[in-house]
């Protein structure tokens, strides 16, 4: 049936295959680098600085860094219209929140889950309040009372590492 597809169809089909074959490694990708940080909670990572949690995660599970800005991780979200997801990126610019907390000038930290409160999620995140060592804890994005807040989608590689990937399939799927 498919030799008698225009070549139209054939590169519209085509486009579609890759495109579904792109948001499956995009997901596993994602789930990847949550599996990756919640791997390292009470560990140092790095240099123990908040982005290196992130640099880190990325290195490891096949995602890529959109030119040289350290602190731009992929697709900026539409946030509150698009929802964050686990294995984002959250970018804060003096932050502060309604609960007292604030962040420096600037601070890096990994969606790892969606949290039991509505709206609040799970976030790795290491160098806060000094301690430089990952831990996660639940935020609610909704308490920002100043400051900035950007979330990003990782992109990834066309040939990420197994790695991580490997370990998120079982051991059949692997060949």
């Amino acid at each position: 049936m498919l030799d008698k597809l225009s070549d139209d169809d054939r590169t519209w089909l085509k486009a579609k295959e890759n495109a579904a074959a792109a948001k499956e490694q995009a997901a596993a990708v994602q789930a990847a680098i949550v599996k990756w940080c919640k791997s390292q909670n009470g560990q140092q990572v790095g240099n123990g600085e908040c982005w290196t949690l992130a640099n880190e995660a990325f290195k490891n599970c096949g995602a890529k860094r959109p030119g040289g800005d350290l602190r731009v991780w992929g697709r900026k979200l539409d946030f509150p219209k698009e929802k964050p997801q686990p294995g984002d990126i959250v970018e804060y610019r003096k932050a502060s929140f309604s609960n007292g907390s604030r962040t420096g000038e600037k601070h890096t930290a990994v969606v790892t889950g969606l949290g039991k409160k509505k709206g609040s999620l799970l976030i790795s995140e290491q160098n806060w309040n000094g301690v430089k060592k990952v831990r996660e804890v639940e935020f609610d994005p909704a308490t920002l009372t100043s400051g900035e807040m950007m979330f990003y989608r990782p992109e990834t590689n066309p040939r990420p590492r197994l790695g991580c990937l490997q370990r998120l399939r079982p051991r059949s799927a692997l060949g």
